[in-house]
């Protein structure tokens, strides 16, 4: 299982995750069980639905920032660094 999940991301998954849990056992909705899921992946680093499409938040070794999404677009969109800006 390769992390797909930041560091920031994480962390907000996990507090998020505990505080839903907290809330469905002191008598909150049944979605807030949902908290499981966010702990889960947030403790797992890896979410499975980033792996179907294709997405990450955490960086990778060619990618420093950790782009998500079609990371083709980005290398090799014409002006995505300011050096391939044209010059006037």
């Amino acid at each position: 299982m390769q992390k797909n999940i930041s560091s920031i991301e994480r962390i907000a998954r996990i507090v998020s995750g505990v505080a839903l849990i907290v809330w469905a056992i002191a008598g909150g909705p049944l979605w807030a069980w949902a908290g499981l899921l966010l702990l889960a992946t947030g403790l797992l680093r890896w979410c499975p639905a980033y792996m179907l499409f294709g997405s990450r938040t955490c960086p990778t070794k060619n990618n420093a920032i950790g782009r998500t999404g079609n990371d083709a677009f980005h290398r090799h969109h014409r002006f995505g660094h300011p050096d391939n800006l044209p010059q006037i």
